[in-house]
């Protein structure tokens, strides 16, 4: 009897390792998802901001282009590509010409996220609704503006108008 008194078996000892070691496993996971989803949220919340701030400078320069706040662009919307990460926005343009019909060109532009310092630029093109139908798709386009993304925080702007005049600002 003296020998089956021997306090905690080496069988209980691992029991109670690997039960901490599950434990502490699901606890360090809980951690590190909740971690990863509020930074996962905080940079959406990021991208959101910067979209917001370009599309006001969008605004802005549309605005200096087209004298009349009503011919400035309206954000319609913007959507994410997973796979390769870029960014869709799409505005809509109002062109008023005295001497015609004002058109409404829908302008899509592409924000592509690039590491920092490496200048990149996306052209903004508006879909010419003049144009036939059978048209291709390269011949509906104009360009309107290019967005020379110089740092993931820092845009640069450049509204072209119809005639060729540039304003560039810098965001």
């Amino acid at each position: 009897m003296k020998g089956t008194n021997r306090g905690i078996s080496l069988i209980e000892l691992l029991v109670v390792i690997l039960s901490l070691a599950i434990v502490g496993s699901m606890a360090f996971q809980f951690l590190w998802e909740s971690n990863t989803r509020v930074a996962r949220n905080l940079s959406q919340a990021a991208k959101a901001d910067r979209l917001r701030l370009l599309q006001k400078s969008v605004d802005q320069d549309l605005s200096s282009v087209y004298p009349n706040p009503l011919e400035a662009g309206v954000l319609v919307g913007s959507s994410t590509d997973q796979e390769t990460g870029r960014t869709m926005i799409e505005t809509r343009i109002l062109e008023s010409d005295p001497n015609a019909e004002p058109a409404l060109y829908q302008v899509k532009y592409r924000l592509q996220e690039y590491p920092e310092g490496s200048g990149r630029t996306a052209l903004v093109r508006a879909l010419d609704p003049d144009l036939a139908e059978g048209d291709s798709e390269e011949t509906k386009v104009k360009p309107v503006f290019t967005l020379d993304v110089q740092e993931s925080l820092d845009w640069k702007v450049e509204t072209t108008d119809w005639r060729g005049a540039t304003s560039p600002s810098k965001l």
